[in-house]
């Protein structure tokens, strides 16, 4: 998947810090320190820096204990290829707060990771068993993943569109439910979901590279080399700009 769309930990580890529940109380100073110390790992965090983010959840941890912190932490470890001590950190997280479902997606997506299809498959589902899961399109779109992981294209694009009918805006699912029917070999419906994700991120150079792409599939070159030129225009020094020009100049290969 390109850059833009594995960004999806994070995006969960943001939503799933908005429903936590099962805090431990403490007093108006730890509290100020630990959503100081909290708020500065989750900054850490999305900038793509999970040691230093972890260096502040501990901080964080000093003050109080909540479902969210340690979810927050589990993504760290993950990022931080320490896969046990995620789990780990996953399981802190819902023993305070068996509903805090994000960590059960979390959960999931290190079994996949170890190659445990199985475990991770249940993990998802059990996320989705629960009626107060607030984000249960993560639960379906790593469902779908886990089932590429298993070489089981048709099953991923079932899920795939489950996501997107739960919530039509849910751009990643359509992203790769496009690089799917691609690799079906179903480029009239791969053009479709690409144009239906631009509707919602016209600037993606991504999504335009892909959509190039597909047109190059159809045999429509006038179209492809649209795309390509907007890549550019868009990025103009990014690796999908690089690859747009080879595309504009390396035939429809």
């Amino acid at each position: 998947m390109n850059k833009l769309f594995c960004i999806l930990g994070l995006v969960i580890v943001v939503s799933g810090c908005a429903t936590g529940g099962g805090n431990i109380e403490g007093s108006g100073f730890d509290n100020a320190k630990y959503t100081l110390n909290y708020n500065a790992g989750l900054n850490r965090l999305t900038s793509n820096e999970p040691s230093f983010a972890m260096e502040e959840f501990l901080k964080a941890e000093e003050h109080k204990k909540t479902p969210e912190l340690y979810y927050s932490m589990g993504w760290a470890c993950f990022l931080l290829k320490r896969n046990d001590l995620a789990l780990a950190y996953f399981d802190k997280s819902l023993s305070l707060d068996k509903n805090f479902s994000s960590s059960n997606v979390g959960r999931g997506i290190v079994l996949r990771e170890k190659g445990q299809y199985d475990e991770a498959l249940a993990e998802f589902n059990k996320a989705l068993e629960n009626i107060l899961f607030h984000e249960p399109e993560t639960a379906y779109f790593n469902i779908a993943l886990t089932y590429l992981a298993m070489k089981d294209r048709a099953g991923a694009a079932t899920y795939l569109k489950s996501t997107i009918q739960l919530k039509s805006d849910y751009l990643p699912a359509y992203y790769q439910l496009a690089l799917v029917y691609m690799e079906l070999k179903r480029y009239e419906e791969a053009q479709d979901v690409v144009s239906k994700l631009l509707t919602y991120a016209p600037d993606s150079p991504e999504s335009r590279l892909l959509l190039g792409k597909i047109y190059l599939k159809l045999g429509k070159r006038a179209s492809a080399d649209a795309e390509f030129n907007e890549v550019i225009r868009l990025a103009p020094n990014s690796d999908y700009a690089r690859e747009a020009r080879d595309c504009l100049t390396g035939g429809d290969n």
